[in-house]
């Protein structure tokens, strides 16, 4: 009888110009190069040219950086994605599938007759907005069509706990700069207010991970560790994960091992769901009633040109 694996911890970081563009240490990136110099695809969310959500696949680096950065939107899983997905594994060909653990335990379900040649790497995730709310976020600050660049999360102040730093450019060229704070979106995200309500009963915030692999920041990571630009935590959960992580072990320029209950500790999402905010009922009420206070006010002024 073959033993349980037991699971293994690492914080690690990547070049610094692989971290200048992730949200933390690059592992993401790191694991996805292996895939793609294997000849195979690789799956993670990114915004389209309106700024949906949705997952992508993408077949070389080129592309990889649609896939990177922080995306605080829930994604869509498109039928075509889906379909793209399972050609590349029919093929014969691997894929790395990066997402959310509640798609990741779909994507190992829907695609369970080539669990050989899909590799499953989790977020550790504390819930995700819909897209209607970002979509009139965007559509009240700035006019959706008139967003270039979003970034949910820039590096340009440094790397640290509980410090989100929003980067918006704009097509006509300017540049809108926001702390958490002072951004209602990533306040209504930060503080639960604004995400799904499924999020509060999620089944996934536990140390028991679906994929092969569990990727997050590794806040309050030992000091010898953390120089201020990012630093990825990495859970080894399944032998195939750990497989992975030993082919790209030496890719990182610093690797250090640590017992998984530091990132348990550091990581609130992987000891329980968080609670339901006070005020989340009257938040949403506010959000309906002024949604249709402008539909009446739109509709008043349709009928009186059509008079």
């Amino acid at each position: 009888m073959t033993a349980p694996f037991r699971q293994i911890c690492f914080a690690a970081m990547a070049g610094d110009d692989i971290r200048a563009e992730s949200s933390s240490g690059g592992a993401f990136t790191i694991l996805a190069r292996n895939i793609l110099a294997r000849g195979g695809a690789v799956c993670g969310a990114a915004f389209d040219e309106e700024f949906r959500c949705r997952y992508e696949v993408v077949r070389d680096e080129s592309s990889l950086a649609r896939l990177r950065g922080s995306k605080y939107v829930r994604a869509a899983l498109p039928r075509k994605f889906l379909a793209d997905v399972h050609a590349v594994l029919e093929s014969g060909a691997p894929v790395l599938f990066s997402g959310t653990p509640c798609h990741v335990a779909a994507a190992r379900r829907m695609f369970a007759a080539h669990a050989d040649s899909l590799f499953t790497v989790d977020l550790i995730c504390a819930g995700c907005p819909d897209q209607g709310l970002f979509d009139r976020y965007l559509e009240e600050n700035w006019g959706s069509g008139n967003v270039a660049k979003y970034e949910f999360r820039s590096k340009a102040r440094g790397w640290r706990h509980h410090h989100y730093l929003l980067h918006v450019v704009l097509k006509d060229g300017r540049e809108i700069w926001r702390e958490r704070g002072e951004d209602e979106f990533m306040t209504a995200m930060s503080t639960g207010l604004g995400v799904s309500a499924g999020c509060f009963k999620c089944p996934f915030c536990t140390m028991d991970r679906p994929g092969d692999i569990t990727i997050g920041d590794f806040w309050m990571v030992p000091e010898e560790m953390d120089d201020g630009k990012g630093t990825s935590a990495l859970l080894l959960n399944t032998a195939k994960g750990a497989a992975l992580f030993d082919a790209v072990r030496r890719d990182f320029v610093k690797v250090s091992e640590y017992p998984p209950s530091i990132l348990e500790q550091s990581q609130a999402r992987l000891r329980s769901p968080r609670n339901v905010p006070p005020g989340r009922w009257a938040f949403w009420r506010v959000l309906d009633e002024s949604a249709a206070t402008v539909r009446t006010a739109a509709d008043r002024a349709l009928a009186g040109g059509a008079s």
